[in-house]
């Protein structure tokens, strides 16, 4: 069964109260390699995601990495004996003391032979990675969406082809980039599996026009650096970083640097679309707003409503903000007096209005009696 495992946010993901309130924070996908798992792949890079809540922490604001959380992710399959921890570095080996979790070997696809090609009678493996890969990545998209990918090895091959997966079943929808640690291309037969993707496809060069980062070892005896290129042939303008080192991420300043580095600009990035996009919503806002007072004004000049009493301003809410009438009680304008330009209103009866109320009370005694004509006011 496929899982998630995810850093927490208090201990192992790099989010930091220090860091800016109003930087994005990056989430990443976290893919591991072949007979690994979840849990395995993030005590591997608990010293680069130490190392980058430090950063994330950093007073000099040209050191500071954007706050990140990790999700990382099980593969679906179970390693049925094509792969073995003889094909992994030794300090991956879990020991014997590690939880079933941590001794849990899973796959993305099954791979029968070193040269990475696949059993064509295990082809739904792939199909059925890419799936759950993005039931995961799809399943975030309107609440707190993936940024980009981290996988490593056999994940760093699933990543690196999931951007040229066009069948939107199997989409990545909104992915902005992609870090390969030691990837390689898979060689499918043609037009199986794998999504839709050709066989000439994955050796087409840059075809993925986003931000890339591929680290791998010179020294590798799993994945040959040749391998490594291939994938990072793929994008444009990749970001490429080797070492001395085999099949590995080095726990090293510099390989760290380099990540954080990278995770920066991405930060940058990010925050300068998510700035362009509260601007443009502010701009739709204001429109919003203007287009609604023209309404009301139109609608309030052509059927002034006849029981308003009452107006909102930046002054006054609920209640009227201008001068009261004259005559006893006073109390609000009549209701005609709303669609009066502010200076107008209640011109000609501040001082007709205490002799007309002598004049009705004449009026009623001559006539004996009839009704007070009134002035409708409130």
């Amino acid at each position: 069964m496929a899982s998630f495992f995810t850093t927490p946010r208090d201990s192992s993901s790099t989010s930091s109260s220090t860091a800016p309130p109003q930087t994005p924070r990056i989430k990443i996908l976290c893919l591991h390699g072949g007979c690994h798992n979840a849990p395995l792949f993030k005590k591997q890079l608990t010293p680069l995601i130490t190392y980058l809540k430090k950063r994330t922490q950093s007073d000099d604001v040209n050191e500071r990495v954007p706050p990140c959380e990790f999700v990382f992710v099980n593969g679906p399959l179970l390693n049925d004996g094509s792969l073995s921890y003889s094909n992994l570095p030794s300090n991956s080996t879990p020991d014997n003391e590690s939880s079933r979790r941590l001794n849990e070997q899973r796959m993305w696809f099954h791979e029968p032979s070193s040269e990475h090609t696949i059993d064509p009678d295990k082809l739904a493996g792939v199909d059925a990675s890419l799936l759950w890969l993005s039931q995961c990545w799809n399943s975030q998209l309107q609440s707190e969406p993936y940024h980009g990918i981290l996988g490593f090895s056999q994940g760093a091959s699933m990543g690196g082809m999931w951007g040229l997966i066009e069948t939107e079943q199997y989409r990545c929808r909104g992915l902005r980039f992609f870090l390969g640690v030691n990837g390689y291309v898979p060689c499918p037969p043609p037009d199986k599996g794998f999504g839709g993707v050709r066989r000439e496809d994955h050796h087409k060069e840059a075809v993925l026009d986003i931000p890339s980062l591929h680290i791998y070892g010179l020294n590798n005896d799993v994945v040959t650096p040749e391998e490594s290129r291939a994938v990072a042939k793929r994008f444009v303008d990749p970001v490429v970083y080797t070492h001395d080192y085999g099949h590995a991420l080095p726990r090293t300043e510099e390989c760290f640097n380099v990540v954080a580095e990278f995770l920066r600009r991405e930060g940058r990035r990010l925050m300068e679309d998510y700035d362009s996009r509260i601007l443009s919503m502010q701009a739709q806002l204001k429109s919003l707003e203007f287009q609604a007072g023209s309404m009301i004004a139109r609608e309030s000049e052509v059927n002034p409503p006849r029981a308003l009493m009452a107006v909102i301003d930046r002054n006054a809410v609920g209640g009227w903000s201008g001068g009261r009438r004259v005559e006893p009680g006073g109390g609000a304008p009549c209701p005609e007096d709303f669609i009066k330009k502010e200076g107008e209103r209640g011109k000609g009866k501040k001082q007709e209005g205490p002799d007309r109320r002598k004049r009705d009370k004449g009026d009623k005694g001559d006539k004996g009696g009839e009704g007070d004509e009134g002035d409708g006011g409130a």
